[in-house]
């Protein structure tokens, strides 16, 4: 990565960092709080929407990209338009809550952003080397797809450092794998969104000094969806490449949903279920827990990744070496059952 890309990443931390602190001491000077209750993982009261300097940092990193020509006008609109949209929604979510039903028109609208992107472009996906959907199936893929990750991540977010940590080590190797196929600017995306991501666990690690808050965690889900959607077009890495490095979040949040949804539980409703919250009911510490989570990315899934990267026709079987494990570690802890 050139120097001008360090810097813009070491910037861009930076700011974060520095944002996420502005915002802490205005949540605690305006009373913005997530108070503990009984599906909550954190036992004093916090300030939350803490992701907002991440939202801001990245909203004006797109729109550059989009001025200066590197990124199409048609990816920088839909980038930073199905952003803001999702922040906008997450932060009116943050301060009184919003209907399930409102927060989804919402998330669809952003993925409806994302394929007239596709739309616009090649129109086609390819999900693994040999899987390609066609111009006519791509649209409907691209919006489920933002659409779940918007969500993983909302799920996702119930502990201190989780989110944040699986944004920062996923991005990174993203990052990673992109440069090493010679595409600079979806590799300077993500790098940007791993350097904001560290930004923010500076107030996060635990004892968090604030909560990302949905503002946050529906963005963040939001941009690494869309930012692999845009590394794909380029060339960079395949979808089904970004879900296995992605394997932690992916796997702990669909296991969980899948149970709940088989004893019949509200799925929209919030709870205390996925393997990640049990493991800290067990006695493990916030800390320990998203460590864990960044030690397996990098440790296990990122290898596993840039094998697929070097070696494409072996995805799938690397996506189920994966995978396998890390079912397994989810059936170990109950995910998805009340109480674990």
């Amino acid at each position: 990565m050139s120097s001008p890309a360090l810097l813009s990443a070491l910037a861009a931390a930076v700011v974060a960092s520095a944002g996420t602190e502005i915002v802490r001491r205005l949540a605690v000077r305006h009373g913005v709080r997530d108070l503990p209750n009984e599906r909550s993982s954190h036992t004093v009261p916090t300030p939350r929407g803490g992701g907002l300097a991440m939202v801001l940092v990245m909203l004006i990193a797109w729109a550059t990209l989009g001025f200066q020509g590197l990124v199409p006008w048609q990816w920088a609109t839909a980038l930073t338009a199905g952003g803001a949209l999702t922040a906008l929604v997450g932060g009116i979510d943050d301060l009184r809550s919003l209907s399930a039903r409102t927060r989804l028109i919402a998330h669809l609208a952003a993925g409806l952003g994302m394929a007239l992107a596709f739309a616009a472009s090649h129109g086609a996906i390819h999900i693994t080397p040999e899987v390609l959907l066609p111009a006519w199936v791509a649209p409907l893929f691209v919006v489920l797809f933002v659409v779940w990750f918007i969500n993983l991540f909302n799920f996702m977010d119930g502990i201190d450092g989780i989110a944040g940590g699986q944004s920062a080590s996923t991005c990174a190797v993203a990052a990673a794998i992109c440069l090493a196929a010679n595409q600079p600017v979806p590799a300077l995306c993500f790098a940007l969104l791993s350097a904001v991501s560290l930004g923010f666990l500076t107030r996060n690690w635990h004892p968090a000094r604030i909560f990302m808050g949905d503002v946050g965690s529906g963005f963040m889900g939001f941009a690494l969806a869309a930012t692999s959607l845009f590394a794909e077009q380029c060339g960079g890495l395949t979808v089904a490449l970004f879900a296995l490095l992605s394997g932690t979040f992916v796997v702990d949040a669909t296991y969980t949903l899948i149970r709940r949804l088989a004893a019949g539980e509200a799925v929209s409703q919030a709870h205390r279920d996925h393997a990640y919250q049990h493991a800290t009911q067990r006695g493990a510490s916030h800390a320990n827990v998203a460590a864990s989570y960044i030690a397996v990315n990098l440790l296990w899934l990122a290898p596993l990744s840039w094998c697929g990267a070097t070696w494409p026709t072996w995805t799938p079987a690397l996506i189920l070496i994966a995978f396998v494990p890390l079912v397994a570690l989810c059936v170990r802890l109950r995910a998805g059952i009340r109480g674990g």
